[in-house]
């Protein structure tokens, strides 16, 4: 009986060391690294899943040509200025301007085309396109009406 006795005494020192007492000024300290280490081994074991809000695809880059063509008695400065306007948001290039003529007309004439040109780069210009590149363009048969086109590479 007394062996008995010395045993469970034994047992009951060994676990109150190995739980820790929590009297004493480390055992509480053991008891709080005991929980850690149990929730960082198991932690791995939970599965923990939500879809991603990215999108993965690849982003692709493309360019395009943008042209604008209208009669020189439809280009005002307010279409003027919503063509800068899309070219300050998409275009990076020179803005090329183009006005036509007839040859063989004594109204629209070269020289009238080259002062279109002029005019319109200039308001161009003022409106904060800085590279453009004007020139005027022989049509045969056009007709008394010239055309102003404005193109430009946009991304």
């Amino acid at each position: 009986m007394i062996r008995r006795n010395k045993l469970q005494t034994s047992l009951r020192a060994f676990s109150e060391k190995m739980r820790g007492n929590p009297s004493s000024k480390y055992g509480l300290l053991r008891q709080h690294s005991f929980l850690a280490m149990t929730a960082f081994l198991l932690l791995p074991a939970c599965e923990m899943h939500a879809p991603s809000n990215l999108n993965e695809t690849k982003i692709q880059v493309s360019e395009e040509n943008v042209s604008h063509t209208m009669a020189v008695s439809e280009t005002s400065d307010e279409a003027l200025s919503s063509i800068v306007q899309e070219y300050n948001d998409r275009g990076g290039a020179p803005m090329n301007l183009t006005v036509t003529y007839d040859p063989s007309s004594y109204r629209n004439t070269a020289m009238l085309a080259g002062n279109n040109a002029s005019k319109y780069a200039k308001s161009l210009r003022k409106m904060g396109v800085e590279n453009i590149s004007s020139a005027i363009l022989p049509i045969k048969d056009q007709g008394d009406e010239s055309r102003v086109m404005i193109s430009y590479r946009a991304v």
